[in-house]
């Protein structure tokens, strides 16, 4: 990904295993929408890009998702960014 404007990320669906996303982004805003189920840790590395995600523990760039030690599939995210919003949804 990358450029300027708005892109929305679904990370539902069944996920058969963990995994890795990476995300790169110009300007603009992301929405990353996450199962309930699923443990999710955050690793942001920005310019000036603000992120909000409720649901979170936040240590330095990094976010953990409360649920991250007892859930039964997992997500490892790393977001680059230059100058945006990211929001972060869960899903039922």
């Amino acid at each position: 990904m990358g450029g300027v404007g708005s892109v929305t990320l679904g990370l539902e669906g069944d996920w058969p295993e963990d995994a890795r996303v990476s995300v790169e982004m110009g300007v603009g805003a992301l929405e990353v929408r996450i199962p309930a189920d699923l443990g999710v840790r955050i690793h942001r590395e920005s310019f000036l890009a603000s992120i909000d995600a409720d649901g979170f523990e936040r240590s330095g760039r990094t976010y953990l998702s409360r649920n991250w030690e007892d859930a039964g599939r997992r997500i490892d995210l790393e977001i680059t960014a230059a100058l945006g919003d990211i929001d972060v949804v869960w899903v039922p």
